[in-house]
């Protein structure tokens, strides 16, 4: 029997006081303040084999069990008993946790007290963890060893070897603004499964990298990646595959750089980051930012003291490391353990700057300069949204600042920033308990410098764009709500209802013209918007069954050359029992969509379409899955088509 058996079979039986009760007990020691012991002083404890320092929680588990013995031996030794009149309920004493508007750690166990701080008060009490006690564990295993992890050799340069396709998990998904829980891809960049770079187009397709000469477009190598690759970026000569992969320590996003000096792409350097994959951009400097969503535990079983169970792990050429204590930031709001890591990698170099907001809700906004990180926090009465904020220069993160609006962030896509005022739209709830939508303008600093509150009463769904400085409020589509930010007057909601609202999707393509595409049933209808949201052209495509356009939900998937002024998009469909896929090229030119041509191939499978179009010189070359196209880009004649 162990001596905490022995213990607790001791007192077994005797009323405690309730101040004393283990739970009681606990929420006091958290809320003093422990003196921390000299490092010297620290005992040492055998762990895997080594004397270590004994951690923090060991030592506070320590003096946690010690004290609670004592109270129970000098609550008999003095015949101090305190009946409870509701024997059926235990009270708790309230323990507060107040930290600074945002707390940047010092050291890991400063960052473990804090993490396991929010994980019992906040995750713990909104899981079904059995009869409700918190399960703790010394076991040597789960012990913090050391920063770096046993590395990974890293890989020698070599030229990718031509291997055959294979299909991977987790294919692109297309995202449209009505699927909030989603991340997207490529928020921030140009980052596309498709790149030109001088006499090579190179290709992503099934997890498969290929190098095509488009001299004869024969296929010059291939590169199978060890991940799941989903989108690639050029940068110079260096190219990089952004993709996914998983192992015993979670979720990782991955980046893989090429040289393509020579054309074939020849293996460089990898890095790859804890945490599910929220965006990516790669800046006019040459250096590559990663935005993450981490979740370090689960489950009712507390958090291990081990450095692997609460922060996140990151690798450089195979070699592991732990995201640095003083790179971990902590909103006073924060109320989950799920970090946002934010990391910026030179495509020309070593160094990488990580750095990590604990409790983020991974909803991102960024400019050229600034990082914006906002979380919700909902454990009160009143919902509250978060946001940090950090520079970002010559591939530095330094953080900048940090506020708090009232209301839970619409969605991601709620944010924006004009004339470096940083702009959100959050939901709320008035007096009644009705919705309601609040607008808020912030400073620099993140200081709340005008707000437009208890718009849109009783609409749940409200979706906001930014223009300028003025907010555009939609609900479910139409009606919409004009609200002009910059001056005290309040919108005249009355007019909501008589407005036709603009539509939200549409992508630019150049002066000052956009373009939005709809299926609906057997009509495909491509619109042009003016600069005041005017229709300004249309065009159908009515001769088709079901007529269908990967444009119409990926925007990667509109050929856009506002040099030129040409859009063009791909559309499949059912003709007289034959599949037929199309690609149709326009003329912006005049403000108008006028049509060039269009290319037909006919008789490919059902599932088959083209996604992806570039222009090199006077050709157009289509690429779907498998497929490859090369179209005179004047007269919109198939001049080949190869299969590979």
């Amino acid at each position: 029997m162990s001596f905490d058996d022995r213990l607790f079979s001791a007192i077994d039986g005797i009323e405690v006081p309730l101040e004393l009760s283990p739970e009681n007990m606990k929420a006091m020691l958290d809320s003093m303040d422990i003196v921390q012991e000299p490092a010297d002083n620290v005992p040492e404890v055998l762990i895997s084999g080594k004397l270590e320092k004994m951690p923090a929680r060991s030592r506070r588990l320590s003096v946690m069990r010690t004290v609670a013995a004592v109270a129970a031996c000098v609550a008999v030794a003095g015949g101090a008993v305190v009946m409870n009149s509701n024997r059926g309920s235990i009270g708790t004493i309230e323990s507060e946790k107040t930290y600074e508007a945002v707390q940047q750690v010092s050291s890991y166990d400063e960052l473990y007290s804090i993490y396991s701080g929010i994980y019992n008060d906040h995750v713990l009490s909104r899981e079904e963890i059995g009869d409700g006690e918190e399960i703790i564990t010394n076991d040597p295993s789960a012990a913090p060893s050391q920063t770096t992890a046993a590395a990974v050799p890293g890989e020698a340069e070599t030229a990718v070897s031509g291997t055959a396709p294979v299909t991977v998990g987790s294919p692109e998904e297309s995202i449209t603004d009505d699927t909030d829980d989603e991340p997207v891809r490529s928020d921030f960049s140009d980052a596309d499964i498709v790149k030109s770079s001088g006499s090579f187009v190179y290709y992503l397709c099934g997890g498969t990298l290929y190098c095509v000469d488009k001299n004869d477009m024969s296929v010059t190598a291939e590169a199978d990646s060890s991940y799941s690759p989903f989108e690639m970026d050029i940068y110079g000569d260096k190219l990089l595959l952004i993709g996914s992969d998983r192992d015993s320590g979670g979720d990782y996003v991955t980046a893989e750089i090429y040289d393509i000096s020579g054309g074939v792409p020849v293996a460089q350097r990898s890095y790859r980051q804890n945490g599910n994959y929220v965006s990516t951009r790669t800046d006019e400097r040459g250096y590559l930012m990663i935005v993450t969503s981490c979740s370090k535990v689960s489950g009712g079983n507390g958090v291990y003291p081990g450095i692997e169970s609460y922060v996140p792990r990151y690798y450089i050429d195979g070699e592991c490391f732990y995201i640095d204590a003083s790179d971990v930031y902590v909103p006073q709001t924060a109320s989950n353990v799920d970090y946002t890591v934010i990391s910026t990698v030179p495509l020309n170099g070593s160094s990488v700057t990580v750095k990590a907001v604990l409790g983020g809700g991974a909803n991102v906004y960024c400019t050229d300069d600034t990082l914006y990180v906002t979380g919700v926090d909902n454990t009160s009465s009143t919902d509250r949204t978060y946001i940090t904020s950090f520079a970002v220069y010559e591939g530095v993160l330094e953080y900048k600042a940090q506020g708090v609006v009232d209301g839970a962030l619409l969605s991601r896509h709620s944010m924006g920033v004009t004339g470096g005022y940083f702009r959100i739209a959050c939901r709320s709830y008035d007096e009644s308990g009705l919705t309601v939508t609040d607008v808020y303008t912030l400073d620099s600093s993140l200081n709340v410098v005008s707000s437009k509150k208890g718009l849109l009463k009783g609409q749940n769904d409200v979706k906001a764009k930014f223009e300028g400085s003025s907010a555009v409020l939609i609900c479910g589509g139409e009606p919409f709500l004009s609200v002009d930010l910059d001056h005290e007057e309040e919108p005249d909601e009355s007019t909501a209802e008589t407005q036709t609202a603009p539509v939200i999707n549409t992508t630019s393509v150049g002066s000052g013209l956009s373009m939005a595409l709809t299926a609906d049933g057997d009509v495909l209808t491509a619109t042009l918007y003016g600069e005041n949201g005017e229709i300004s052209g249309q065009y159908f495509v009515d001769d088709l069954e079901m007529p269908y356009s990967a444009a119409v939900n990926d925007s990667k998937a509109l050929l856009v050359d506002e040099e030129r002024m040409l859009v063009g998009f791909p559309v499949s469909g059912i003709k007289d029992g034959i599949t037929v896929n199309r690609f149709c090229l326009f003329s912006t030119a005049d403000g108008t969509l006028y049509t060039i041509g269009t290319a037909q191939f006919d008789g490919f499978d059902e599932s088959f379409e083209f996604d992806r179009c570039v222009i090199d010189g006077n050709e157009l070359i289509l690429m779907g899955s498998g497929k490859i196209a090369t179209v005179d880009l004047y007269t919109m004649t198939v001049k080949e088509l190869i299969d590979f």
